[in-house]
């Protein structure tokens, strides 16, 4: 069985044993790129949906005085968490504020940027828009790239113990 978890600030946001696998995995190395790839393309639903693909919806509208500030300084028409588009590029592609670090067992995905987690918890001063927050479609959508990953790799035979192996 594989197990996997995707884990944002501290909540889970995906939690999976994938029980139709009957193998333990030593190295999940090569599925990682397929796991990035896919939540990338989740957090690109996210953003071009201003939150309403995710799991809590579409985030709150700006504040008034907030949105005339916004527009002085970036101009008009930017959707909601895109001002300098820094956190949404860090969350759906490589750039110098993605965070992407991977172990044979574990993977990290998200942002160095402070201000990600100020959106995810929301402050006193401003309301809570999760830029990661997956719904159950989302899930299901990590769900079925990881289980075509880790057939692939089943296939290509490297990197698993079937059941009565040594280790198993």
């Amino acid at each position: 069985m594989a197990q996997i978890r995707i884990t944002v600030d501290g909540e889970d946001q995906f939690n999976r044993t994938l029980i139709r696998l009957d193998a333990a995995f030593d190295d999940l190395t090569p599925i990682w790129p397929d796991v990035r790839d896919k939540f990338w393309e989740i957090e690109k639903q996210q953003f071009d949906s201003e939150g309403a693909a995710g799991r809590s919806g579409g985030w709150k509208p700006l504040s008034p005085g907030y949105n005339a500030q916004k527009i002085a300084r970036y101009g008009p028409g930017l959707k909601i968490l895109h001002a300098t588009g820094d956190m949404m590029r860090a969350l759906t592609s490589n750039t110098p504020d993605t965070y992407y670090r991977t172990t044979k067992k574990d993977i990290a995905i998200g942002t160095t940027l402070d201000r990600a987690v100020y959106h995810q918890r929301g402050t006193g001063k401003m309301p809570k828009r999760e830029p990661i927050g997956f719904s159950m479609a989302q899930q299901r959508e990590m769900k079925d790239a990881i289980q075509v990953s880790l057939v692939r790799e089943l296939r290509r035979g490297v990197g698993y113990r079937l059941p009565g192996e040594r280790g198993f």
